[in-house]
């Protein structure tokens, strides 16, 4: 059984076609020579749509096929913390089992007493911070958000696309808190926070969506491949409030720091 493994390029095209039967290389020829003026004979469906089930079709199988082949896929979490190793002990932990941690990692680059400190949360945790503050609020107020979330493609991490979160730069939740902080006692808790952490990938196994998952895999080669250009949909994994277990996790990647 092969995983599929989007870590670059090279490593998409030989999990991908070792699921299809065929050569990297062949499916590399594939996905070069695709014609996309296929595009326009079906203008209702978009190209990332399109070109994965044409690939296929060109060797003689379709998602159903590939998905039965599979193991599974590995995803990527981006983040930022102050021991890259903890993801080996007790794997990824949704938000609402890291909430506790974050507040009190915090305070330590704060310049406020324990009840100082317990008042600000309370602010941030009620109406107070402006829309740093209401950030912090949504996110924190449904399950929905909790995570944790996952990547099918690792490079998303490095070359974040514009308007979206550079969470190798630093994790959501920790800058609404420091934005607030900044707003209310003008310290910069963000740059104290990035300075003292490690930014990191961690790679760990999945077996959601796995249709989606070989779609999407198919496209970002072909996007990297043709264009260079990632994809903008490379989203692979949601927990939706359960951990990634220890067991799950394959590796943690340190990141140079971008800041």
């Amino acid at each position: 059984m092969v995983w599929l493994d989007c870590h670059d390029v090279d490593s998409a095209l030989t999990s991908l076609a070792a699921a299809i039967g065929a050569s990297a290389l062949e499916l590399e020829q594939a996905l070069l020579n695709y014609d996309d003026d296929r595009w326009a004979l079906r203008p209702n469906e978009a190209p990332e749509d399109q070109t994965p089930l044409d690939v296929l079709e060109h060797f003689g199988t379709d998602v159903d096929h590939i998905t039965e082949r599979l193991a599974g896929a590995y995803c990527f979490h981006g983040t930022r913390v102050l021991d890259p190793q903890v993801f080996f002990r007790r794997g990824i932990l949704p938000l609402d089992a890291m909430l506790e941690e974050i507040w009190a990692a915090l305070r330590e680059f704060s310049e406020l007493s324990a009840q100082e400190w317990a008042t600000f949360r309370a602010s941030v945790e009620t109406d107070g911070g402006g829309d740093d503050g209401r950030r912090y609020r949504f996110k924190t107020g449904d399950r929905i958000h909790f995570g944790p979330h996952g990547m099918l493609v690792r490079e998303i991490f490095l070359y974040p696309p514009a308007g979206t979160v550079d969470y190798l730069g630093c994790s959501e939740i920790p800058q609404d808190i420091a934005w607030c902080y900044q707003s209310a006692f003008g310290l910069d808790l963000e740059r104290r926070f990035c300075d003292a952490s490690t930014p990191c990938i961690v790679k760990f196994r999945s077996t959601q969506r796995l249709s989606e998952a070989i779609d999407t895999a198919l496209w970002y080669a072909f996007s990297r491949l043709r264009s260079g250009e990632l994809p903008s949909n490379t989203s692979g994994y949601t927990g939706e409030g359960r951990a990634v277990p220890a067991e799950d996790v394959v590796d943690v990647e340190v990141v140079p720091s971008r800041r």
